[in-house]
């Protein structure tokens, strides 16, 4: 897995904004590893945790960042968001019930989903709306919209999106429009109730107006505006799109949506600092000031706001031991799955890669298997080269080199060359009622460089000889 940046990652010159961003990210110490993750050992944070929760539910905003700060702070520790959220909703805070009614669906798959874990799922939005905060009207609204947990009921998904707009949220205003089926084409941005919204600054309609506006100068127009009301979703996008033209530009949007909490901004430059060089050949025309100690911080800060791309990172680092960080195959299996369950499709093969052999979990094969089938049938041929190495090892039951083999010629079709070489080592070395077959090895290593040696003559052979020299191989994640 490569764990490649989004392109805008490119163009960013230094992170000195760190110190404003988050304070506890740019003046907190390395603290020892044993710090309990556990409220229940830090009275004094969680009170502050406490406040900043009461803040956002004042400030009717699912903003998570201010709390995850304190958390983050008090026990150095990406994974202890959870429970402190957790002792907050048991004591019926409305945010902390919010936060882990959709921590709950997050992490469920459709096929989880079973009616009495849904119907408790909607227990917990309704609670949190009836104490009046509007994020979750909106996620009751989305439930009786679809009959996920409640009977579908459009009339009262609509009462309760008209209950915020009566409180005068901006939020509930725009999901309004959205159910109404009134903000959906381009069409709809000539409605007159879509164009007062937009002159009223909705910044959640002036998004969505640039999403499905069709003139690109417009579209931009959209984004710079609800850029300067503050909106992260449209920092983040514009700071993408600029990147090619400006880079000053684009590293100005991105700092401020990594200011206004965007998760992904935030994973960008923590990776960034973490690994300037990581960025790729056009690394030599930016400076990014790298400091793994903030870089680390800030990584982590996202993934406690459900980043995939900062999850897929730190399930790499504690999977390796890499940047500062000791191995560790259970912290590594839960960043994997997280973003596994965000959508992260790299995520998806490294979560089923550790399933299939019990690496940080218990084993399951059959689910690997099952996920793996699903991404390969989708055409991604890290998955099908994960098939390969499951068959290859005997996780899917017995070992099947024949099988293995045609999993790595898929993979090999799919612009993975690698996969060439594994079948040449599989022909090299023969196994179980699979003779040897020196020559058909060397045919796959042939096969091989006609792609891998274009830039680095004897590069297909040289892999294929360390290959032979360990006995086995085994897919990177």
């Amino acid at each position: 897995m490569s764990g490649s940046m989004p392109l805008h990652y490119a163009h960013m010159k230094s992170a000195v904004y760190l110190a404003p961003l988050c304070c506890c990210v740019a003046a907190a110490s390395l603290q020892a590893a044993s710090l309990s993750p556990s409220p229940d050992d830090h009275a004094t944070a969680y009170k502050a945790f406490s406040a900043k929760l009461d803040e956002q539910l004042k400030s009717n905003e699912a903003s998570y960042l201010p709390a995850m700060e304190i958390v983050f702070s008090a026990t150095q520790d990406e994974l202890a968001g959870d429970a402190w959220m957790e002792k907050a909703a048991a004591s019926a805070h409305p945010v902390a019930t919010l936060y882990c009614a959709e921590r709950k669906l997050n992490s469920t798959t459709p096929e989880e989903l079973t009616p009495a874990i849904a119907k408790n799922i909607f227990a917990q939005f309704k609670k949190s709306a009836d104490a009046d905060f509007v994020p979750a009207m909106v996620m009751v609204a989305r439930c009786q919209h679809s009959g996920m947990g409640c009977k579908a009921d459009p009339t009262a998904a609509k009462s309760s999106l008209i209950k915020g707009v009566k409180m005068g949220n901006s939020i509930a205003r725009f999901k309004l429009l959205q159910m109404m089926g009134r903000l959906k084409k381009p069409a709809d941005l000539d409605r007159k109730e879509v164009i007062h919204e937009m002159q009223e600054d909705n910044v959640h309609v002036l998004y969505v107006a640039a999403i499905i506006e069709k003139d690109p100068a417009k579209r931009v127009a959209y984004l710079r505006r609800a850029a300067e009301l503050g909106n992260a979703e449209a920092l983040y996008l514009l700071s993408s799109i600029v990147a090619k033209n400006n880079a000053s530009d684009s590293y100005t949007l991105l700092v401020e949506a990594a200011r206004k909490s965007h998760p992904m901004a935030m994973a960008t430059v923590g990776a960034a600092m973490i690994d300037p060089k990581g960025i790729g050949p056009i690394a030599k025309n930016i400076h990014i000031t790298k400091d793994e100690v903030k870089g680390m911080k800030l990584l982590k800060l996202s993934t406690m706001l459900d980043s995939s791309l900062g999850s897929m990172l730190m399930g790499q680092y504690y999977y390796r031991g890499e940047k500062g960080l000791s191995k560790d195959m259970e912290r590594s299996y839960t960043q994997f799955k997280r973003a596994a369950y965000i959508g992260d499709q790299r995520s998806m093969v490294a979560y089923a890669f550790m399933l299939m052999q019990g690496m940080g979990c218990e084993k399951n094969p059959a689910a690997a298997e099952n996920l793996l089938k699903q991404l390969a049938n989708r055409g991604m041929p890290q998955a099908t080269l994960m098939l390969a190495y499951g068959y290859y090892k005997g996780f899917f039951g017995t070992g099947n080199l024949n099988e293995a083999i045609l999993y790595l010629k898929d993979a090999a079709a799919n612009r993975m060359p690698i996969a060439y070489l594994y079948i040449a080592l599989i022909y090299e070395k023969g196994g179980k009622d699979f003779p040897a077959n020196p020559k058909e090895a060397a045919h796959y290593v042939r096969l091989a460089s006609l792609t891998m040696d274009v830039n680095k003559k004897g590069l297909a052979q040289k892999i294929f000889d360390d290959l032979v020299k360990q006995g086995d191989w085994t897919p990177n994640i």
